[in-house]
């Protein structure tokens, strides 16, 4: 699957959730219910099984590459975030989540094989989110990745 075309926003959204599911280890694989997933493109409404991963889309830039052509230079800054119900595992799954994107760059199934391009981490950030009893942990890690959009 190339990311560049028509559908270069959800192409790359699913890649990155995608390589994530395939390379992060899930630290309660064992007891996590069937019908609960571990990387994910939104928050899920249903019952969730702390930690998860969410990935999607924070913003997008596309400028034209050249006069009388028809392919645009897209930017795309994509949110990670870790959903953790304590620090340790939010810091481990953060540091698998850099290094499985950041080691990703190049080779079969990488991101510049799917012709995405430039990663960079811009920012994190923690939230403390309350869930009734339970305070969830949460990192905001914002990725910048770009590829080109063409009909």
């Amino acid at each position: 699957m190339a990311i560049s075309g028509t559908a270069v926003i959800n192409n790359s959204i699913v890649f990155i959730r995608d390589l994530l599911r395939s390379n992060v280890t899930d630290p309660i694989s064992a007891t996590r219910e069937t019908n609960s997933g571990f990387v994910m493109t939104s928050y899920p409404d249903r019952k969730v099984n702390y930690p998860l991963i969410t990935v999607k889309l924070l913003g997008f830039d596309a400028e034209s590459l050249g006069m009388n052509n028809e392919q645009y230079w897209c930017t795309m800054r994509i949110e990670v975030r870790i959903w953790a119900k304590n620090q340790k595992q939010r810091d481990n799954l953060t540091d698998e989540v850099f290094n499985v994107l950041r080691q990703n760059k190049f080779g079969t199934g990488s991101t510049v094989t799917e012709q995405l391009y430039g990663f960079s981490l811009l920012s994190t950030s923690d939230v403390e989110e309350s869930k009734g009893n339970a305070s969830i942990l949460s990192r905001l890690m914002v990725y910048e990745y770009s590829a080109v959009a063409a009909d």
